[in-house]
């Protein structure tokens, strides 16, 4: 993996990812016609276009010290894009503490305005205001004492919950970031279980059942090869009741989405794959309760 104090640039996907102090566009022109900047607090958006090495963007950092407000320019770049392009650019920039830095931001962010009654007239035009109703639609539909949160990431929801929500035995589990979450919730002292699981895998899911399993924003990056496989396993892990969380877009507008969903498509696939379940579309969030 290319540093950004070593190269003037690194890639990612269809991404090319710069520091201002390396910026010089002639530098970018071997890749392709670079046009339309848009600027936005932290960063520069390019076009690439006419690149035979498929890149599309170029993203310009411009955040003066990268140890100073992490959160902002996560925020900012999480108004376009998806979290796997912003964990490359925390994983490559020289970062101290990053995950912890950001994690202890949104997690106080989100504790001082989960419960505050003037949250949608206060934030309804913040980039993460749909992030937080959906956390706070996905707790208020959680049924029974155990929860499992399927591609966790690196662990908003389940810390929420059990910060916030101290009677409920929670679970964590990605196929990464696994080692992160664990030193975190042991230095915070949280009582989560972390566990590594492969929503794809039979033999990952022949373990414990849970009351409520949670699966947000997980499915949109998967092929659609595999829902029959992932359906499976979520009634294999679940006792009580499935929450599943996609986003709804016309065309797919991120990177690392394979599959595009409305309302309509998510329930056919779930009485496809969920028969003889109760499933229902509450809160934005697909709802399947097993009888």
């Amino acid at each position: 993996m290319r540093k950004f104090n070593e190269n003037f640039y690194t890639t990612y996907k269809n991404f090319i990812i710069t520091h201002k102090k390396n910026f010089n566009i002639n530098r970018f022109k071997k890749f392709g016609i670079i046009k339309g900047c848009r600027v936005n607090k932290y960063f520069r958006e390019y076009d690439i276009f006419n690149s035979k090495l498929k890149f599309k963007k170029l993203i310009v950092i411009t955040l003066k010290s990268p140890t100073h407000k992490l959160n902002n320019i996560v925020t900012d770049l999480g108004k376009k894009y998806d979290w796997d392009i912003i964990k490359y650019i925390l994983e490559v920039f020289p970062f101290k503490n990053k995950y912890e830095f950001y994690l202890d931001d949104w997690l106080n962010f989100l504790l001082k305005n989960i419960d505050n009654k003037n949250f949608n007239q206060k934030y309804i035009f913040d980039p993460n205001y749909g992030k937080i109703v959906r956390y706070k639609n996905i707790i208020k539909n959680i049924v029974g004492h155990s929860v499992l949160d399927v591609g966790t990431s690196i662990g908003f929801l389940p810390l929420l919950i059990k910060i916030k929500y101290n009677y409920f035995d929670v679970t964590a589990s990605d196929i990464n970031n696994i080692d992160f979450i664990r030193k975190f919730v042991e230095k915070k002292n949280i009582d989560i279980r972390v566990i590594k699981l492969d929503i794809t895998n039979r033999e990952d899911c022949q373990r414990e059942k849970y009351d409520t399993v949670v699966f947000s924003h997980v499915l949109e990056h998967l092929s659609k090869k595999t829902n029959e496989i992932v359906f499976k396993n979520l009634m294999k892990l679940a006792k009580k009741r499935i929450i599943v969380v996609v986003p709804f877009e016309k065309v797919i507008e991120n990177v690392g989405h394979l599959q595009r969903f409305d309302v309509k498509k998510i329930l056919q696939i779930s009485n496809k794959f969920c028969f003889g379940c109760s499933i229902k579309f509450l809160d934005s969030l697909l709802i399947i309760d097993k009888k």
